[in-house]
């Protein structure tokens, strides 16, 4: 753990030197509002952003080149809700935040996905400047009939010539997909040390590439260590490259069972006619028991209709594992680097967003876990504001489990 430590800080020091002025500090966009997220797919879709937009937490400079495009008319209000958001984060509003919650045989799916966690209570304080951003957050839980105290949400992060390090611990979501999920997506239980480079060049595009360090939770190896590269070399095609190793100790030797590769791509679809829409569709294929084959993909549409003031998003994804990925599937799940469902699945998300800055989204899924004991779930969520805060409310169904409840508000000032 001396070795972990001595990391952290050598990195630190690195980034303290190559600190410049030029650049806009983080916050990012957090892997915790699929509603904004939508707003940045769209844009990026209908070519008024560049940057690549496959890596939560995105770091708002991805936005900081967003043009007006004659063919965006139609997403006016996208963009206005992405410009409030990157301009309250850039003047530190909403920074101090106090949250309850409760649940009832919670579960985590999906892309910002709720806690597991019975109960709990946080309070956080955020701060950006020119130069650094961080957010100290402290939250008494319980879960699995035990209380706890946590750091869980909190980070510091640092501005360096073309790059952002950070170490804290984030929710993350690598990819494309919005239900599945074969490249990355974690908890916010998670430390990591994430360094975060990106930049434009006549064969890439706008890339960006981050490595994180992480200290892994309810894996069957201490830590993993992932490197991306993704690159937007033109308009309509946006891909990633993946790759994560799992060790003990430091020292450790990175053997080949203890890899793992993916391959994630995006590609814009021409609209139909004279429909104000942007669509998509996308893949990931990843390898789980050695490098050279590939065991599992994902194939997905997505679409973003506007309409009024208001959006539509529509997700459908498959998710399929060769025959010969089945005996390491366990171990993919302890790792904690993709989807919770390594087996077979359908799912349809769609998420609406009102005028009103009211928010619904509803989930149905099926899982094939063998001949006769398939899986149905469904998840209606609901957010609205209330009391100068928004109060989240969701429920879920399986045919195998109990119906769930999930309930939180928030207060930011």
């Amino acid at each position: 753990m001396n070795c972990v430590t001595d990391i952290y800080k050598l990195v630190g020091l690195i980034s303290l030197c190559s600190c410049s002025q030029n650049i806009m500090a983080s916050p990012w966009i957090e892997a915790d509002d699929p509603f904004l997220r939508s707003d940045v797919i769209a844009l990026s879709d209908a070519g008024s952003l560049n940057s690549s937009v496959s890596v939560f937490p995105l770091p708002w400079s991805a936005t900081s080149e967003l043009v007006f495009n004659s063919d965006d008319t139609f997403l006016i209000y996208e963009r206005e809700h992405v410009l409030y958001q990157r301009s309250s984060a850039q003047y530190n509003r909403g920074n101090r935040l106090f949250s309850v919650s409760a649940c009832s045989r919670c579960s985590a799916n999906s892309y910002a996905w709720q806690s597991d966690e019975s109960k709990s209570v946080q309070v956080s304080y955020e701060h950006a400047s020119n130069q650094f951003a961080f957010r100290v957050s402290s939250k008494a839980s319980y879960k699995q009939n035990d209380y706890d105290i946590n750091w869980d949400n909190s980070y510091i992060a640092l501005n360096g010539a073309g790059g952002v390090i950070s170490l804290g611990y984030l929710a993350r979501w690598w990819g494309p997909t919005w239900y599945h999920n074969l490249v990355l997506d974690t908890s916010s239980e998670e430390l990591g040390l994430n360094v975060n480079f990106f930049g434009q060049n006549s064969i890439l595009g706008y890339w960006s590439f981050n490595s994180l360090l992480a200290d892994t939770v309810d894996s069957e190896f201490k830590y993993r260590w992932s490197n991306r590269l993704q690159s937007k070399p033109t308009s309509w095609l946006e891909y990633g490259l993946t790759q994560y190793s799992w060790f003990d100790t430091l020292k450790n030797d990175y053997q080949e069972k203890h890899q793992k590769i993916s391959v994630d791509m995006r590609v814009t679809l021409p609209n139909w006619g004279e429909v104000p829409f942007s669509h998509n569709v996308y893949a990931e294929v990843a390898s789980f028991e050695n490098t050279d084959s590939f065991d599992a993909h994902i194939l997905g549409w997505s679409g973003h209709f506007p309409f009024q003031g208001n959006s539509l998003r529509f997700a459908l994804e498959s998710q399929q594992f060769e025959t010969s990925a089945q005996c390491v599937r366990n171990k993919c799940k302890r790792s904690n680097s993709g989807t919770q469902l390594y087996r077979d699945s359908l799912s349809i998300s769609a998420y609406l967003q009102l005028r009103n800055d009211h928010q619904i989204s509803i989930i149905l899924s099926k899982q094939y876990h063998g001949l006769y004991d398939n899986e149905q779930k469904a998840r209606l969520g609901y957010v609205l504001p209330l009391l100068s805060g928004r109060l989240e409310l969701s429920s879920s169904y399986s045919s195998l489990y109990e119906q769930s409840f999930w309930s939180r508000y928030e207060f930011r000032f």
